[in-house]
């Protein structure tokens, strides 16, 4: 009967305590849910999140590894509902390439306040590596982007 109570003991121990720590590997807090499936970075000065995914097209590439949007959903403080005010100036800027400016998604219905680029050299599950950049209430916020 000991045995048992221990085991208890332990295995409560070990659910209470949990995994993660409550952030995730971008340290971002695990609340904030990647809806989209990207990856959710933080935006400085506690402005919210963005979250960045490539976006597959079924457009017929027209390039080297074309075929792809950079799309970045822009979210508030507490990552429930999109960025007020939407952000204005988007851009993403490959660390290797031209700088792509990011216009509104035409999807009103979208819960966040969506940008996306050109069809262009991007390609869902390979690496994104680059800066977002943005104006959040008329200050220019510029982010370092890497995905995996």
């Amino acid at each position: 009967m000991r045995r048992t109570s221990v085991q208890a003991a332990i295995l409560s121990t070990l659910v209470a305590s949990g995994c993660g720590g409550g952030q995730n590997n971008a340290g971002t807090p695990s609340k904030v849910v990647a809806v989209h499936s990207g990856t959710i970075l933080p935006i400085p000065e506690d402005r919210g999140f963005v979250e960045v995914l490539v976006q597959s097209e079924n457009a017929k590439p027209t390039g080297k590894g074309a075929g792809g949007r950079v799309v970045a959903y822009f979210l508030n403080k507490d990552g429930s509902g999109p960025s007020a005010p939407a952000p204005t100036d988007v851009s993403y800027s490959p660390a290797d390439g031209k700088p792509y400016k990011m216009t509104p998604m035409a999807d009103s219905a979208s819960k966040s306040a969506g940008f996306q680029t050109e069809i262009g050299p991007f390609n869902p599950g390979r690496e994104l590596n680059g800066e977002l950049s943005a104006s959040l209430g008329g200050q220019t916020v510029k982010l370092p982007i890497t995905t995996r």
